[in-house]
């Protein structure tokens, strides 16, 4: 049987992922609820590891709230959609690094503080 659709170009093919119909149709809200419940999340981790140190769990929820701010301009600002999709899966990576680069950053710093007992 064949396709219901013909494509003249290898471009168009909507089964090449950049062609999906999520891809190029998509609001982008999901993101924003993924990216609110990563700051809820990262937010929470990064309250509770401010018990060890304050700088570096304060700079990181500072910058996860920041950036999921970035996220909900982006969303209601920028027009192309393909664009605005990629610029929210980025801020939704950025979100992540930053969250867990400051979490390593704690764990690191206060790991290298206990006595080394076995030794």
């Amino acid at each position: 049987m064949a396709h219901a659709y013909h494509y003249t170009r290898r471009a168009r093919d909507s089964h090449r992922e950049w062609q999906q119909p999520s891809v190029t149709t998509a609001s982008g809200e999901g993101w924003l609820i993924a990216g609110a419940l990563g700051v809820i999340f990262a937010t929470g981790s990064l309250a509770w590891m401010s018990q060890l140190t304050f700088f570096v769990p304060v700079g990181g929820i500072a910058g996860v709230l920041l950036t999921f701010i970035g996220m909900v301009v982006v969303r209601f600002t920028v027009i192309p959609r393909r664009r605005r999709l990629l610029l929210l899966a980025a801020g939704m990576g950025l979100l992540w690094l930053i969250a867990v680069g400051c979490a390593l950053t704690v764990v690191i710093t206060e790991w290298a503080q206990v006595p080394n007992v076995i030794s």
